[in-house]
Parts: structure tokens; sequence; C-alpha cells
């Protein structure tokens, strides 16, 4: 019994370490926000913020946030397999976002994106999915199955393919 004791204490620690929103992080370990909150003073040195969570659907609401989103929940998929549509995997959640986080640095260097997801708009992610919510579609052209949601900010359709479009228009005015 102390032993699952522990392991939840250790996931709490990762996770505000990694920080993660404590509202998520209460559901994920079943302690209290008020415990939660001095870890993170203790961790942080302030309580990571706070707030409503967003939906995926309001969260992309650009079109290289779409497509970096997707990015995350392709690699989520990978390491969790298609259970993650039924439960969501902790380990495979975690192994994804730091994989995803690597990959980011690289395309940050590039110019192609921005800010990356963060933990809890991975976590995000991997409810919505879990729930139905956001979901993949496929594109033929590009052969990617790419994340949309019902409530999606963007116009329907691929995010890589926009963003190639917006590319080529951009590089044709430029000439």
């Amino acid at each position: 019994m102390r032993l699952a004791t522990i392991q939840r204490e250790q996931t709490a620690v990762e996770l505000i370490r990694r920080g993660m929103r404590i509202s998520v992080v209460s559901r994920v370990t079943d302690f209290s926000p008020q415990v939660l909150r001095s870890l993170s003073r203790q961790i942080h040195g302030q309580i990571i913020g706070a707030g409503p969570l967003p939906s995926s659907g309001r969260m992309l609401i650009k079109r290289a946030t779409q497509a970096t989103a997707s990015l995350f929940a392709a690699l989520y998929q990978i390491e969790g397999g298609n259970g993650i549509f039924d439960a969501i995997n902790l380990e495979a959640l975690l192994s994804a976002h730091a994989f995803y986080l690597e990959l980011s640095k690289d395309l940050s260097a590039q110019g192609l994106q921005s800010a990356p997801i963060d933990i809890t708009r991975a976590w995000i992610l991997a409810r919505d999915l879990r729930t139905g919510v956001a979901f993949f579609r496929y594109c033929k052209p590009c052969r990617i199955h790419y994340l949309h949601t019902e409530d999606l900010r963007v116009p329907s359709g691929c995010p890589v393919c926009a963003l190639k479009r917006q590319d080529v228009a951009r590089t044709r005015q430029g000439r």
C-alpha cells in the first residue's frame, strides 16, 4: 500500500516539475490541490497557473498550432497505441511530450514554430482524444493524419496543406 502512495508522490513531483497545472495533477494523482500547491511552491517557488482548462478546439486557433498539436498527438498515439482512445496513458503522454519538445527545439531553430505545446495542453489533447472531442482526419495529398475537433477555430482541412499554400503565396508575393 505504501509503494502506491510513493509512486503517486513521484508522479505528482514529476508533473509539477514539468509545469502541469495543479488541477490536472490533482485529477491524475488524487492529491488535494492544497497539498499540490505547497509542493509547487517548494519546486518552483510559486504556484503553477490556475483557471479553467481550454478544449482542444479553443487551443487550436492557428494552422501552425494545429499542425504541431497533430505532431504531438501522433507521437502520443505511437507511444500509447490505440489504447489512448480508451484511457489516458500517462507514461506514453510524458514520453511523447518529451520527444515532441526535442522536435520543437529543431522546429523553433528553423523558425517553423513559436511556443511549443506545454504539458498541460498535451494532457488536454490526450483527454480530448480519449473522449472523442478531438480526433484524427486523414489527408490524402500529405498522407498524414491531423488533429481535428468540431469546435476548431480554423477552417476545416489539413493544416500542413494550408501552411504549404500560405508559404507558396508568400513566396509568390516576394517575387
